[in-house]
């Protein structure tokens, strides 16, 4: 058995913030060398941040800037990198995205990820921001690993976390086994054309020890259309106001559809914060004690009484209109 260690993570990077996109992504690498891994991936652009626009145009962005074998787009081309690679006997394939969340993305992204290593064999690790990078797109996260077909990790979607990292432990036989077994792609090997390489003089795989256990396939979870609705704008809205070093949001009230919809995604972004203190998240705790302005050992433990502190609104109704509040 060839075993292979490899780790992939989501990332909460901003553009242009050089000091904090290193710190995460030394966190990350720490995290996947402490597990064991010999592979880690991270996000496209992880060092500079995704949204750079016009700075992409300076000197020193470029200088800054990280990339994968396959990158975010690369996933859904016909003639993706990963087609000549595998026919070349390439069995790791590492996609360092920057894929923004739309409704129902996530469920054509893992089809993508499962379709990659069903038809050429391999395994496959997708890295992913997650975070809204100081502009209005925002990114879910959700890195994941397969094998052959199947998701053997899932991270998770629309997380608080600044740093996520995910480990499995995968077996290259396999890949060799399940590739012999499919005829066309061995005859397609043998008249496939030579990608450039460099050999060099490092091992990857380790040998079989006792209490080694391969990473088995996972079921793969999907938020409801009404949750994706609810937790992406709330997750965007905590980023920027924690990265924006503002006391709340002020939302003057119509009773109309568009302020009555910001109000309950306000308040579920509450609800998303005090449950990740719940669970011990000390990034998010210290954030929002600030926002919160706790004092004096307060610890916030009611999401309505949160929002109090950081949720304020204005009537807008006039004589010659009423609002439906």
């Amino acid at each position: 058995m060839r075993l292979l260690r490899v780790a992939t993570c989501n990332l909460n990077q901003w553009a242009m913030d050089f000091d904090t996109n290193l710190r995460n992504v030394k966190d990350s690498i720490t995290r996947a060398k402490a597990a064991g891994a010999a592979i880690r991936v991270g996000p496209e652009l992880e060092l500079t941040g995704y949204g750079c626009e016009d700075h992409f145009l300076e000197q020193d962005t470029t200088a800054h800037a990280s990339m994968a074998a396959e990158t975010c787009e690369e996933l859904f081309t016909p003639n993706a990198p990963r087609i000549d690679l595998a026919l070349n006997g390439v069995e790791v394939f590492m996609n360092a995205s920057g894929s923004h969340h739309q409704l129902r993305k996530l469920n054509l992204r893992i089809d993508s990820i499962r379709n990659a290593t069903r038809l050429c064999g391999g395994v496959y690790m997708y890295a992913n921001h997650q975070g809204c990078d100081g502009g209005r797109l925002y990114y879910d996260g959700c890195c994941c690993i397969a094998v052959n077909g199947d998701v053997v990790a899932q991270g998770s979607q629309f997380s608080l976390k600044d740093v996520e990292v995910l480990d499995a432990l995968v077996d290259l036989d396999a890949v060799s086994s399940y590739r012999a077994s499919v005829s066309s792609f061995r005859e397609q090997a043998s008249h496939r054309t030579n990608v450039p390489f460099v050999k060099v003089p490092y091992k990857l795989c380790q040998s079989f020890r006792s209490g080694m256990v391969l990473t088995s396939p996972v079921e793969i979870m999907y938020h409801c259309p009404e949750e994706e609705i609810a937790f992406g704008p709330s997750c965007w809205l905590w980023d920027y106001l924690r990265r924006s070093q503002a006391s709340g949001f002020l939302l003057p009230l119509s009773g109309g559809a568009d302020s009555s919809s910001v109000a309950a995604i306000v308040g579920c972004m509450c609800q998303l914060v005090i449950k990740d203190i719940e669970k011990g998240d000390e990034q998010v705790k210290v954030d929002a004690l600030r926002i919160g302005q706790y004092k004096g050992g307060e610890i916030p433990t009611d999401s309505r009484e949160f929002a109090e502190r950081l949720f304020y609104t204005v009537y807008m109704g006039t004589e010659n209109r009423l609002c439906a509040l």
